[in-house]
């Protein structure tokens, strides 16, 4: 092998050659390819970090389970108080949790997002970091991928969504960002489940929850 690579190495032609070949390479390159290859590395370099929520992924995201999510009940229906009962025992109070659930699940979001958005409202201080949190991201949006250039250095968009995210974490935290998620859970079980269990099943609710025919 060391003698393959002096004799190589001897060569009179050996750097011309690889030379030649490089040319011949880069010769038969496609142009429109190598365009295409260096715009996608530079949108990869400004792109937020994967798994990253921007304001157009919480949009395509909202988009998605509006779409996937089934039309509320009627409120009539739901908050029908001729139909509120205690369960005859635990099968029927299973029965109810699975039947009562699955029918008025878009109900129950609409009930969560309305704590959520009550629980921001009566909160002056987690309000305004959200308000301050979600200005920033949009304004880091309306750059449109163009890099920030800032005391002679380049900061992309993941760099700038990385940030934000930094000191979202610490905000997030002296704002009682966690008591206030405590909260919206506790309240949206409390009311899901107590609501679901003193409520009498449809029977046509029951019929569609167990994919049996509706008998009329």
């Amino acid at each position: 092998m060391q003698a393959f690579i002096e004799k190589f190495r001897g060569a009179p032609n050996a750097s011309g050659s690889l030379d030649q070949l490089f040319q011949q390479t880069t010769s038969h390159a496609d142009p429109a390819a190598i365009t295409t290859a260096a715009n996608a590395a530079n949108n990869a370099s400004a792109a937020p970090a994967p798994g990253f929520m921007t304001p157009a992924s919480l949009a395509q995201s909202a988009r998605q389970l509006h779409s996937q999510m089934p039309s509320a009940r009627s409120w009539t229906e739901f908050l029908n108080a001729k139909r509120l009962s205690r369960p005859a025992g635990m099968g029927d109070l299973s029965a109810r949790l699975w039947v009562n659930i699955s029918h008025f699940q878009a109900n129950y979001f609409a009930i969560f997002v309305a704590l959520v958005i009550y629980c921001i409202l009566t909160s002056p201080t987690l309000f305004l970091s959200l308000l301050v949190i979600i200005a920033v991201m949009a304004l880091i949006a309306l750059r449109q991928g163009r890099p920030l250039h800032v005391g002679g250095k380049e900061y992309t968009s993941r760099d700038l969504y990385m940030a934000v995210a930094t000191v979202s974490i610490p905000l997030l935290f002296f704002a009682s960002a966690g008591s206030a998620v405590f909260w919206v859970l506790g309240a949206s079980i409390f009311v899901i489940v107590g609501h679901a269990v003193f409520m009498e099943i449809d029977p046509a609710a029951h019929a569609a929850a167990s994919g049996q025919p509706t008998m009329v």
